[in-house]
């Protein structure tokens, strides 16, 4: 059975970036923070414009059409499942990072899993909230799944196959790869390749250009200490490229990259995103 929140998801799962056969109406209760910084557990998670640490440059103004996103959080035996579901009024290769795709559409080894907008995973795959900033340590990570290898399928449909999404390219993997770990799969070349291969994605974009689906499936025993046998401590936020302009908005307010203000992740079928950090509150797994 997976479980996310009180809910359960059809087993086996499909990776499409469709939505229709996550039960949503069943995520009851998003992961919210309150004014004070205290987070009310919840079972999913939501960009809240009144708490979201905002880090960028571009014109973001607050608004839903600009930026807006909910993420929901799903496992099984075997894997950890993300629905992440936007609106973004600018999206395309316009709005990216320059030098993203060649005028043919083939990406120009410039892009490194950070050219676009999507999602980022902070992750304490440990639980033990350090170090300060998220650095040279093995069990912890920053992780991106970004909309290239979508936008890319969308605007330059004749490529070859072979030519889409994940591509070894100077050791680019264009639309997702790892930041901020001594982990041995963090050697810019065969090791994270052959691993992020092994992360299945599917974006869909909307018809009206203005917004996306995402559904990313993670298998336990990817990243160091990434099981459900223990809690890990996670953070996330939303990457938002606008005209060539970079921000993100991370979701627990503060910098993203800070490991000691990590909210926990328990693996159980109750509010499984916490705001206990010490004690750790016992729940039982599935």
């Amino acid at each position: 059975m997976s479980t996310a929140g009180n809910s359960t998801l059809p087993f086996p799962y499909t990776i499409d970036g469709n939505a229709e056969d996550w039960p949503i109406p069943d995520f009851t209760t998003p992961a919210i923070l309150s004014a004070n910084g205290t987070l009310t557990t919840g079972d999913h998670f939501v960009l809240d414009t009144d708490t979201t640490y905002w880090n960028g440059e571009n014109s973001w103004d607050g608004g839903p059409e600009d930026l807006s996103a909910t993420t929901y959080i799903a496992w099984d035996d075997d894997a950890f499942y993300v629905l992440n579901i936007a609106r973004d009024s600018e999206i395309g290769f316009e709005h990216a990072s320059a030098n993203t795709v060649d005028a043919d559409g083939f990406f120009t080894g410039n892009s490194t899993g950070w050219t676009s907008d999507g999602i980022e995973f902070w992750l304490d795959n440990d639980n033990d909230r350090l170090p300060d900033v998220l650095g040279d340590t093995p069990n912890d990570l920053q992780f991106d799944v970004l909309i290239d290898d979508a936008l890319q399928r969308r605007d330059f449909p004749d490529l070859p196959e072979e030519d889409y999404g994940l591509t070894m390219n100077t050791f680019s993997y264009q639309y997702k790869e790892i930041f901020g770990t001594s982990a041995e799969y963090n050697d810019g070349g065969d090791l994270e390749y052959e691993l992020l291969s092994t992360v299945e994605t599917a974006t869909q974009l909307d018809s009206d250009n203005m917004g996306y689906t995402m559904e990313i499936r993670i298998p336990f025993g990817t990243f160091n200490e990434f099981v459900s046998t223990h809690p890990i401590g996670i953070n996330i936020s939303w990457a938002d490229w606008d005209k060539g302009v970079f921000s993100n908005h991370s979701w627990n307010g503060v910098l993203a990259n800070q490991p000691p203000f990590f909210e926990e992740l328990r693996f159980t079928d109750d509010l499984p995103l916490g705001g206990e950090i010490s004690p750790v509150k016992c729940w039982d797994l599935f």
